[in-house]
């Protein structure tokens, strides 16, 4: 094929080509058009899925984008790594569920409810291992709280490296909570004094510090409340 031939034939299937991309555009602009005002939306004019289609609620398939992502080579096994949370797609303060960010050591652990145990042993009046349902029992509570990994924003510490805030910030993430107060469990087993507490991460002094203010008020101060209830206990019956 001669120069000349060789270019119109690039002229004409370009032409064509960029003809048939714009016939498409345009069928796919039309097509979307048919569900805006005035028209009636399909999804109103048809039945939607089943009641349970999906037993265990799953995301909108418009939202197949939204998701927890790894950082390709952070580390150099799958087990021992992060799911970053995709902040850059919530609205609102409280972080799905599905979405909230892992960091694991050692991979997802499988644990059975029916085989996990609290014990609460040591300098202690009455030592206990707590099963899930004896735990169950006590009075719970709800709270709003985020948690944040300690290296959360580590991957710019040296530069720029990463192109969303999912991989600069997405060690993060907020939840409702719900759970048994650790201090009745403690009060359940006699304790009378809690002088422990292990941090670990890219924690400062000043973090120590809230934690434990944090404890004291939160903890600490239930204990105080019963103080003499617990003292009367320990000085077992009074005879007359």
């Amino acid at each position: 094929m001669a120069d000349d031939e060789r270019r119109r034939f690039l002229r004409q299937a370009l032409a064509l080509g960029g003809g048939g991309f714009v016939a498409a555009t345009g069928a796919r602009a039309q097509d979307l058009s048919r569900n805006l005002p005035p028209n009636v939306p399909e999804w109103q004019t048809t039945l939607g899925a089943p009641i349970l289609a999906e037993p265990y609620g799953v995301p909108s398939k418009y939202e197949a984008n939204v998701r927890r992502r790894e950082s390709p080579g952070l580390t150099r096994t799958p087990q021992s790594s992060v799911a970053f949370t995709p902040l850059q797609n919530l609205f609102g303060i409280i972080t799905p569920s599905g979405l909230h960010f892992e960091r694991h050591h050692a991979g997802i652990p499988a644990i059975d409810p029916h085989q996990h145990r609290l014990m609460i042993h040591g300098l202690v009046g009455n030592p206990r291992i707590f099963t899930m349902d004896d735990i169950t029992r006590f009075p719970s509570v709800s709270r709003i709280h985020f948690i944040e990994c300690g290296a959360n924003t580590g991957m710019e510490w040296g530069n720029v490296a990463v192109p969303t805030v999912q991989y600069t910030h997405g060690m993060l993430s907020c939840s409702e909570w719900t759970g048994v107060p650790l201090a009745l469990l403690l009060d359940e087993c006699g304790v009378d004094q809690v002088t422990f507490i292990q941090q670990a991460g890219r924690n400062r002094h000043e973090h120590i510090c809230e934690a434990l203010e944090l404890f004291a008020a939160e903890v600490m101060g239930e204990f105080k409340e019963r103080e003499a209830e617990r003292e009367r206990a320990a000085a077992g019956p009074v005879c007359h």
